[in-house]
């Protein structure tokens, strides 16, 4: 049994692939059972016993310990790869104190990064708390509830705090949804009639017809194509039968998105562009906004509701008016030369489109395609948060506790610092580089790479008022 355990552990990391630019094991949709599961039980890469997962019959103590068991690795400073989504252990980073991975949506090992007074960065308050006990993670942040006016979809908001946020809240290992060859996205829940699997991910440029990389009818569907089928963006959770800390959340579709193929990398010299979409459109009824998707949970945070006062998002936060003009302008604090070609990873936008033909080629990792939003962009919630976690308190691209983000001759640091207005939140510059994904400081800077002296908040990006 020992050998067949370690056989079935080889063969998912030769799935994996050792390179940087890896998308198998999930292909999209439900994987190698094996890979998750055992059927008499196993070792999970940091159980010290063997057990089983109650009637999951996990290879972690836990959901999210068992997708770590994979998403989580030690790698070096320097070296960010491919699918990982945290750095583990702690050791690997501790001469710099700043976790490796820098994929868009953020290394949750910045959960256990605390500034020092830690009462002004407080671990597990950078990111979604999720539950991975042989990883470390628990509800750090101390909430009961989903921050969102007191409301709550998935956790059990019990005495004992929250214990019900896994990654398989947000996305679905046996995903039943699809986007077919015309762009349209299928739900297989309770369907009888289509004949549709799953050939790849949906995730990158090279399941899209057209994109970079496309290779017709092996990695994505055929255009215009009703029976090849890949899966949705990073198998996100898209329908209202799934459950998670013994309660429904009730997803009604899956938001829109394509990754370039080298998403995980350092930003010092070139930036990682996600080409993000919004609902409707050519992808039916299923694509659903960025907005729509998170406040399935954050429901206090969606700015339709009667009498919130929160910043608009999606429909109601387009780009044509000054604040589209703003970000085209925008390069750093006090310089408005951009002339258009400006986007920032720190401050990215969703371009009005579901249409995957059109996203495609605006997912980029070479710092080619650096055109800021058109008119029928919008804001969203992804503008100003990481969806995992970063360095900066609530999951935020940027800090915004401080007036500056720079110093006057460097990236500020927590040495001899007394107050909270040095854009630091009390870490040391190593780490604030860090959480700004390695970008330098220059005395000219370029705004997509480098920040100048000074640098205010980024929401001067849109709103110009500094």
């Amino acid at each position: 049994m020992r050998f067949k355990f370690w056989l079935t552990v080889l063969s998912v990391v030769l799935a994996f692939g050792l390179g940087g630019t890896a998308f198998a094991f999930h292909f999209g949709g439900v994987a190698d059972c094996a890979g998750c599961h055992s059927m008499h039980g196993s070792y999970g890469q940091n159980k010290t016993s063997l057990s089983l997962n109650g009637s999951f019959l996990l290879t972690g103590s836990d959901q999210s310990s068992t997708c770590l068991n994979c998403h989580a690795a030690a790698d070096a400073p320097g070296s960010p790869n491919g699918y990982h989504v945290m750095t583990y252990p702690a050791s690997t980073y501790a001469s710099t104190g700043a976790p490796t991975e820098r994929t868009p949506g953020g290394d949750f090992a910045w959960l256990l990064v605390a500034g020092n007074p830690t009462t002004k960065h407080p671990v597990g308050s950078t990111g979604h708390n999720i539950i991975a006990l042989d990883y470390g993670l628990s509800n750090l942040s101390g909430y009961t509830t989903t921050p969102s006016n007191g409301s709550s979809k998935f956790q059990p908001g019990t005495t004992s705090g929250s214990t019900g946020l896994y990654c398989n809240s947000c996305h679905d290992p046996h995903n039943k949804l699809r986007r077919d060859g015309t762009g349209t996205i299928v739900s297989m829940v309770n369907n009888t009639t289509s004949n549709l699997p799953i050939m790849n991910s949906g995730s990158d440029t090279t399941s899209v017809p057209g994109g970079s990389g496309y290779v017709a009818g092996s990695t994505g569907p055929v255009k215009g194509s009703t029976t090849q089928a890949v899966g949705v963006y990073r198998i996100l959770a898209g329908y209202n039968t799934y459950t998670a800390g013994g309660q429904m959340i009730p997803y009604n579709g899956v938001p829109m998105a394509i990754v370039p193929q080298t998403y995980n990398q350092t930003e010092s010299a070139t930036q990682v562009r996600v080409a993000y979409g919004i609902g409707g459109g050519t992808a039916g009824s299923n694509a659903i906004s960025w907005g729509a998707w998170c406040a399935t949970c954050h429901t206090g945070f969606d700015n339709g509701g009667v009498g919130a006062h929160y910043h608009p998002i999606d429909a109601s936060a387009v780009l044509s008016g000054t604040e589209g003009t703003n970000y085209n302008a925008y390069v750093t604090s006090g310089n408005m030369s951009g002339g258009g070609k400006t986007y920032l990873s720190l401050v990215p936008f969703a371009t009005g489109s579901s249409d995957v033909t059109v996203l495609a080629p605006l997912a980029d990792s070479s710092g080619t395609v650096n055109a800021g939003p058109g008119v029928n962009d919008q804001v969203t919630c992804l503008t100003c948060h990481r969806a995992h976690a970063s360095g900066w308190q609530n999951a935020l691209r940027w800090d915004t506790t401080g007036s500056f983000i720079t110093a006057a001759t460097g990236w500020p640091d927590v040495t001899g610092i007394t107050h909270g207005d040095n854009g630091s939140q009390y870490m040391t510059a190593a780490q604030v580089q860090a959480a700004y994904y390695d970008r330098a400081f220059s005395t000219t800077p370029n705004g997509q790479i480098s920040f100048g002296p000074f640098q205010r908040s980024l929401c001067n990006k849109c709103h110009a008022q500094d």
